[in-house]
Protein backbone atom coordinates (compact mmCIF):
# COMPACT_ATOMS: atom_id res chain seq x y z
CA UNK A 1 0.00 0.00 0.00
CA UNK A 2 1.27 3.30 -0.84
CA UNK A 3 1.17 6.31 1.96
CA UNK A 4 1.47 9.60 0.33
CA UNK A 5 3.52 12.32 1.89
CA UNK A 6 1.50 14.49 4.37
CA UNK A 7 3.03 17.43 2.56
CA UNK A 8 2.76 18.41 -1.43
CA UNK A 9 0.36 15.43 -1.86
CA UNK A 10 -0.64 16.75 -5.06
CA UNK A 11 2.76 17.50 -6.69
CA UNK A 12 3.81 13.66 -5.50
CA UNK A 13 0.77 12.40 -7.03
CA UNK A 14 1.90 14.10 -10.23
CA UNK A 15 5.18 12.42 -9.61
CA UNK A 16 4.34 9.23 -9.42
CA UNK A 17 1.64 9.15 -12.00
CA UNK A 18 4.23 10.52 -14.49
CA UNK A 19 6.86 8.19 -13.37
CA UNK A 20 4.31 5.33 -13.56
CA UNK A 21 3.10 6.65 -17.12
CA UNK A 22 7.21 6.28 -18.74
CA UNK A 23 7.86 3.12 -16.86
CA UNK A 24 4.46 1.60 -18.63
CA UNK A 25 6.06 3.09 -22.02
CA UNK A 26 9.92 1.55 -21.46
CA UNK A 27 8.17 -1.73 -20.23
CA UNK A 28 5.75 -2.22 -23.33
CA UNK A 29 8.57 -1.18 -26.00
CA UNK A 30 11.42 -3.66 -24.12
CA UNK A 31 8.73 -6.23 -24.85
CA UNK A 32 7.79 -4.58 -28.31
CA UNK A 33 12.18 -5.33 -29.11
CA UNK A 34 12.19 -8.80 -27.51
CA UNK A 35 13.16 -8.76 -24.22
CA UNK A 36 11.78 -10.16 -21.20
CA UNK A 37 10.76 -7.63 -18.18
CA UNK A 38 10.84 -8.96 -14.34
CA UNK A 39 9.76 -5.63 -12.63
CA UNK A 40 11.02 -6.00 -8.90
CA UNK A 41 9.35 -3.60 -6.54
CA UNK A 42 11.33 -1.94 -3.74
CA UNK A 43 9.30 -3.39 -0.93
CA UNK A 44 9.31 -6.63 -2.13
CA UNK A 45 13.69 -6.43 -0.78
CA UNK A 46 13.09 -4.20 2.28
CA UNK A 47 10.64 -3.31 4.56
CA UNK A 48 7.96 -5.50 6.74
CA UNK A 49 6.40 -7.30 3.76
CA UNK A 50 9.53 -8.11 1.83
CA UNK A 51 9.78 -11.30 0.61
CA UNK A 52 11.86 -13.62 1.88
CA UNK A 53 15.59 -14.25 0.12
CA UNK A 54 14.99 -17.61 -0.53
CA UNK A 55 11.32 -16.64 -1.82
CA UNK A 56 12.47 -13.94 -3.64
CA UNK A 57 15.18 -16.54 -5.66
CA UNK A 58 12.63 -19.22 -6.48
CA UNK A 59 10.14 -16.70 -8.27
CA UNK A 60 13.00 -15.53 -10.08
CA UNK A 61 14.23 -19.06 -10.95
CA UNK A 62 10.47 -19.85 -11.87
CA UNK A 63 10.06 -16.76 -13.95
CA UNK A 64 13.49 -17.18 -15.60
CA UNK A 65 12.49 -21.07 -16.73
CA UNK A 66 8.69 -20.40 -17.53
CA UNK A 67 9.64 -18.17 -20.00
CA UNK A 68 6.95 -15.34 -19.44
CA UNK A 69 7.60 -12.13 -21.38
CA UNK A 70 6.45 -10.19 -18.04
CA UNK A 71 6.20 -10.31 -14.45
CA UNK A 72 5.94 -8.45 -11.18
CA UNK A 73 7.41 -8.80 -7.82
CA UNK A 74 5.31 -6.82 -4.95
CA UNK A 75 5.89 -7.08 -1.28
CA UNK A 76 4.42 -10.64 0.18
CA UNK A 77 0.67 -9.60 0.84
CA UNK A 78 -0.06 -9.77 4.39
Amino acid sequence: MLHWPKTRVEWWRQKISANRARDEVVQDKLLELGWRVLLIWECALKGKNKRPPDQLVSNISDWLHAGNSFAELPAVVV
